[in-house]
């Protein structure tokens, strides 16, 4: 594993707050979350640059597992770069100022001991992020404890960016971010750069009411440029939580977002609203994430290097 990627590793990581063992989108596969053609299409638009944001009105819905297995499905030469706080803006802000493409990388260096030990949010009791050791419950009011910086390791030759925010959210934890910082925050995606993070939201209307309204004030332009936005359900059975992917959303390339997948509840099942863009493609995606499944491919580790292997194949 290289450098990049075990930093990227470390980055995904922290989005769990349970401890155990993360879940990766075959877990979510075998879980019901969504299907094998959504999971391939997400994989398709990640090789291609999509940003990235999931959502869901209530706690514990699934939206932050959601966001981490399709992180995993990067491709490589792509350093997550967690935004946590208004200065790691400021950073790229002036780098491209500079005429720089990246943000100069030089916060102290911090162990990987040391870094395990950082407060983040605590969501052990939270139903939601499906996470294997601690799944179910409800939702935690732990204390909101300021974090400091996560390591920014040194620059490679080539890469592209993904600036994760672990939640668009009006909370002192590590990871969110909230205010006109937001605005900034999406108009970081450009090119080599791409975004990821999740909030709270039931549908594609509510979440562009929320992130245009004060403070936030995001331009309708620059959500345009977010390319993958899905919907998480949350519902109690007699079996426990199901949570379900319940709207799979695509930048249509003119200024909206065009539904592709969306869950019916009746059926418990997942039907396709309309042709797919790149259907060759996607003919491919769709063989590997099959293939995933059927291997039974649950450890991020094991499913990362296959990931990576999938894109050599297509160099």
């Amino acid at each position: 594993m290289t450098d990049l990627e075990r930093h990227n590793h470390r980055q995904i990581e922290r989005l769990n707050q349970r401890g155990g063992r993360t879940l990766t989108m075959v877990d979510l596969i075998r879980d019901g979350t969504l299907s094998v053609p959504m999971a391939a299409y997400a994989l398709r638009a990640m090789e291609r640059g999509a940003s990235l944001l999931t959502a869901a009105r209530p706690g514990g819905a699934g939206k932050t597992t959601l966001m981490a297995s399709i992180l995993h499905l990067l491709p490589p030469g792509v350093r997550i770069v967690t935004v946590d706080g208004p200065q790691v803006l400021g950073d790229v802000a002036a780098a491209l100022g500079a005429g720089l493409p990246t943000p100069p990388l030089q916060r102290p260096k911090v162990s990987e001991a040391e870094e395990k030990r950082t407060p983040t949010r605590d969501d052990s009791g939270d139903p939601g992020d499906l996470r294997s050791g601690g799944r179910r419950g409800q939702e935690s009011h732990a204390e909101r404890v300021p974090s400091p910086p996560a390591p920014l390791p040194k620059r490679e030759r080539g890469e592209s960016h993904c600036y994760l925010v672990h939640e668009i959210g009006d909370g002192h934890w590590y990871g969110y971010l909230w205010g006109p910082d937001v605005a900034r925050y999406l108009s970081l995606i450009d090119g080599s750069r791409r975004i990821a993070s999740c909030l709270h939201a039931d549908t594609l209307e509510e979440l562009t009411a929320i992130l245009g309204s004060p403070p936030l004030g995001v331009a309708r332009e620059a959500l345009a440029r977010v390319g993958l936005i899905l919907f998480m359900h949350v519902r109690r059975t007699r079996a426990g939580y199901q949570r379900r992917a319940a709207t799979f959303y695509q930048s249509d390339g003119q200024g909206g977002h065009r539904l592709l997948f969306q869950w019916d509840a009746q059926s418990d099942t997942f039907r396709q609203t309309g042709d797919l863009p790149d259907p060759d493609g996607l003919e491919h995606s769709m063989r590997f994430v099959q293939d995933l499944v059927d291997t039974d491919t649950c450890e991020v580790e094991c499913l990362r290097r296959k990931v990576l292997a999938f894109y050599r194949q297509k160099a």
